[in-house]
């Protein structure tokens, strides 16, 4: 699996469309894993603060269509949920 640190969103969507094309050319990747942008200021780690957000729903789904079914995890805070 190819995991990426929190960017901005249209480089995201393009690395998950770079991931679901090696995906197709090579069965040894298995997908993608996003390790955030979805993360708690607090424990963010080596995520910049600016690409931080909460999750919506449109967003979420627009990562799974650019994804093209290969977006296999994502990293969040769960209490991100209830703001």
């Amino acid at each position: 699996m190819i995991s990426f640190v929190s960017g901005d969103l249209p480089a995201t969507l393009n690395r998950l469309v770079t991931v679901a094309r090696f995906v197709e050319e090579d069965s040894l990747i298995l997908g993608s894993h996003l390790e955030g942008p979805f993360l708690a200021s607090a424990r963010r780690g080596a995520h910049a603060q600016k690409y931080l957000a909460s999750p919506d729903a449109d967003t979420v789904v627009t990562l799974l269509e650019k994804g093209g079914h290969t977006l296999r995890q994502v990293t969040f805070e769960p209490e991100l949920l209830r703001e």
